[in-house]
This record gives structure tokens, sequence and C-alpha cells, in this order.
């Protein structure tokens, strides 16, 4: 059994030291914020570490940065999310670190450069392209590219494509780089979801690309650590085994989630206050020990909710047949539906979703059947377009199964 946190009960000196001191750590980051080196300005501050800023002289040239706290650490000190991408080659599917900083934007500090993403992440841009602006359900050729792209980015992350043999049938030579890393490693993200997917569009092109970021809870994944309990990462995205995510099949889960969200602006689980309700009734009314396991009682139901897969090749008097609808929109006179996609899309979401970890597919067989289907439907869809930007590049060289 995991060791469970004490809290600490706190007087009211030790209550006013510590909000006086969380004060002093926000200004003095807002401070770091307004610092403006390399001749790069702010022009919006995301959150605490992360801002967009445009270069001074270039109006269009934008980059992401993320500034690092590591007080005491020695010199040459990198967080964890930047080794962990250092262990990785450069892949189209992952986005890079453009630049380190180690004392940037002083000793103490440092900061990672991005690329900036002008369409943002996956959440921001189903909410503002399909919700808000065009008030109609993401087109199923979107869905299947997003599938594409991230069962071919979690292949590569996981190991599953044997680089390291760089062989002449597996790397079609593009550049004079070498695909090959030192050696294939499998690396476990633990925290995918809409918010760490960002949406490019191709040039000349009108079908957008997913990219993956934020390996802030990833790690290298070791035979010994498979059954290593982590609590980490966003519970409504990961899966009913959780907290064991330490395994390929839990990335998978997560991508499934996404296309779930895709399709219906939700998580595949159970609202966490239904899952409280029923867990504190079980309890006399009172939260269960193991909530002390989680940072707050609302995690804790987040990661115990059902996980509740809603089937999305149902036309609307079938959504009503199953009472899976109607919703309530913004007024009862009109009513909403889940938009309604193919058998096609509904299988491969599903079986990305198996409750059973075990019959989850992995990236590499997801590109092996998933992906050759979904390149023809691709092309009976839209047109050229629709099939750009879709190959796996590794350094540089496009990968190939064959």
């Amino acid at each position: 059994m995991p060791a469970r946190r004490n809290k600490e009960r706190k007087g009211p000196a030790a209550s006013t030291r510590a909000t006086e001191s969380a004060q002093h750590e926000e200004s003095e980051l807002g401070d770091l914020f307004e610092h403006d080196g390399d001749g790069y300005v702010l022009i919006k501050q995301v959150t605490r570490e992360v801002a967009i800023r445009r270069h001074m002289d270039c109006r269009s040239e934008l980059i992401v940065t993320k500034v690092f706290h590591r007080p005491g650490r020695e010199p040459g000190y990198k967080p964890g999310e930047i080794r962990v991408i250092e262990l990785l080659a450069p892949c189209n599917r992952i986005v890079p670190i453009l630049a380190w900083h180690e004392t940037i934007p002083r000793p103490g500090f440092s900061t990672a450069i991005y690329p900036y993403s002008e369409q943002g992440d996956l959440d921001n841009w189903r909410q503002l392209e399909f919700v808000a602006k065009s008030h109609k359900p993401v087109p199923e050729s979107y869905i299947w590219r997003f599938v594409i792209q991230m069962s071919q980015a979690l292949a590569f992350m996981h190991g599953q494509l044997q680089l390291s043999a760089s062989s002449p049938n597996s790397i079609s030579k593009t550049t004079g780089k070498s695909a090959a890393r030192k050696k294939d490693v499998c690396i476990i993200h633990k925290d995918i979801k809409p918010k760490n997917v960002l949406v490019y569009y191709p040039p000349s092109s009108t079908y957008p690309s997913f990219k993956l970021h934020d390996f802030g809870c990833a790690s290298l994944s070791l035979p010994s650590s498979s059954s290593d309990i982590d609590r980490y990462g966003t519970y409504e995205w990961q899966p009913p085994e959780n907290p064991l995510i330490n395994t390929p099949a839990a990335d998978i889960w997560s991508l499934g989630a996404c296309i779930h969200y895709l399709c219906t602006g939700r998580p595949p689980i159970e609202n966490p206050s239904k899952t409280m309700q029923r867990v504190r009734k079980q309890h006399g009314n009172r939260d269960p020990l193991e909530v002390e396991e989680y940072d707050s009682p609302s995690r804790y139901y987040a990661a115990r909710a059902r996980r509740v897969v809603t089937p999305i090749n149902l036309d609307a008097e079938e959504q009503e047949e199953q009472l899976r609808a109607p919703f309530s929109g913004n007024r009862a006179a009109f009513p909403e539906y889940n938009a309604e996609y193919s058998d096609s899309l509904n299988d491969c979401m599903h079986r990305l979703l198996a409750m059973d970890a075990g019959n989850r597919p992995t990236g590499r067989e997801m590109m092996q059947d998933v992906e050759p289907r979904a390149r023809l439907l691709l092309r009976q869809m839209g047109n050229r377009s629709a099939l750009a930007d879709l190959d796996l590049v590794v350094a540089g060289r496009v990968y190939s199964l064959k």
C-alpha cells in the first residue's frame, strides 16, 4: 500500500506565514515575467510559468516560454520534462524545444522556448472553431487525421518502431541525418488530454495537424515500473486502472478519451459529482479514507469515477431510445444531440477505450491496422489536401512500416 500523506494542521500564525510566502513568490514570478530578454516582448501571460512572446523586430515571430524554478540545484540541472524530451529524436508529432536557457531570467530559474501554435490546444480549437464559431461538429476527416498522427506519436514515444536498427526497410531516406536514437526507449506521457495536444495547419492545407506536448508528467518506462502507483496527470482522461498509469496502454486510453472529447465534448467518465454522492452514501455520508491519498476530494472522485464510453454512431432517434439524449441546450426549446459519426470511427474509439488494458491496441498496431484504412477514408472524404502531412518523420527521415 502506498504511504498516505499526513496533512499538517496549521495554526493562525503558520497560515499567515504561508500566505505571505505565497504572495512573495507570486510577486517574484511576476517580476521575472516582466523581464524581456533576447529581443522578445511579452504578449500574453498564460500561466505563472508560461507566456507568449513576440520578437521586437518581427511581429509575426511568436514563441512560447516556460520558466522553471530550480532553487538550490547544481549547474547543469534540467527538469524531468526537458530530460525526457531530450531522450527522443526530433519527431514531427512532438512539439520540440527550440532552446534551453539555464540561467534566464536569472540564476535559480531556467527557461525553455517552444514554438507557438496560433490555433492553440485541442480544447481551445474545438471550442472556438466549432462550438462558438460554426456551431457544427468537428468533421470526421479531421478526427481521422488526429487518430493517424497521435497513433504515430505514441508508437514513436513507446519505442515500438525499432528505430535504433535504422533498417532501410523501416526508414526511407530523405536527408543525410541519422534517424536512430542510441537505443529505443519507452516514454510514458501520463497526461495526454485535449489541453496537451497543439493544433497546426500545414502550409497550403485546410486540414489540421496535431502535435503532443507538455511532458511534465512523463517518465522513462522500465520493466519494474508498470506496477508503480502514480497519481499524476489529469484523472478525467486516465483509464479505469489508474493510478497504474506507467504503461503504454494507459496512454492509448487517453488517446481514445481525446477522440471521445472531439466527438461529444466530454471525457468518457461519469460525472464525478455523481461518483461523490454514491461513494459518500456508502460511507455514511463521509469521504472514504482513500481520499487522503489525493490532493483534494474532487481529485479522488475524478480518479474513481466510472469510465463510461458514449457511442458516437447513433442518430438522434437512437440516442433518445438509449436514454443518451436529448441534452438541455441554452434553452429547453432547443434540445442537443451528439453528432453522428461513422461505424468505423466508433469502432476505432471503442478499441482504444477498452476497459481491459490488455485489449487495447498499441500505437504500432494502430499504424499497421487503422492508418491504411483511415488514409483511404480521407482520400474519399476530401481532396489531396486531406492527405497532407500524414507521414511520420523522425530526425529528418520519413518512417514506413514496410
